[in-house]
């Protein structure tokens, strides 16, 4: 599974600013494979299912500790529109609210520092909604406007710079 969606996207990148800022230049350690492997075999399980919100949470964290806020938001964007309405959206809105907040997207409500425990709270961050759509707009490109394939794009990615060895 996790080669097929590499080889998938791979072609589709090509020529993209962010992605090939990202191919290029982004080296997340070997180790970050413990814990994006299992997030990927839950994902690929049930896609859309309550589990797959854990997934891209772990894949989230995983991005945003690498230093890739952006492809960690488009991570959360998907994961938060395919879950299912039971899903406990909480830690994956605290991903969203940090790589909001991380790429200017979104500003705090509250001045000074924010307690971890208060991540994700609806009245923590005032999202730049006209921005915001920009962005993303411009990220989903490649995609023809399709979030889901950026989102398995994402998946690639990671799953490649994980494998590759180490420099």
């Amino acid at each position: 599974m996790k080669s097929d969606v590499v080889s998938r996207f791979r072609d589709r990148l090509d020529g993209v600013t962010m992605w090939d800022d990202y191919r290029a230049r982004w080296r997340p350690s070997r180790n970050w494979a413990q814990t994006l492997f299992p997030a990927v075999d839950v994902i690929a399980r049930d896609p859309t299912g309550a589990a797959a919100v854990g997934g891209w949470c772990e894949v989230a964290m995983m991005l945003g500790d690498t230093h890739a806020a952006p492809l960690a938001l488009i991570a959360c964007l998907y994961a938060e529109a395919a879950a299912p309405p039971h899903a406990d959206l909480g830690r994956l809105r605290s991903h969203r609210d940090l790589c909001l907040l991380d790429l200017g997207l979104a500003k705090s409500r509250r001045s000074g520092a924010i307690p971890i425990k208060d991540l994700g709270r609806p009245d923590l961050v005032n999202v730049h909604d006209d921005a915001l759509e920009r962005w993303l707009e411009e990220q989903l490109v490649p995609f023809d406007g399709e979030l889901a394939a950026a989102a398995q794009a994402v998946l690639a990615l990671a799953i490649a710079k994980v494998s590759e060895p180490e420099s």
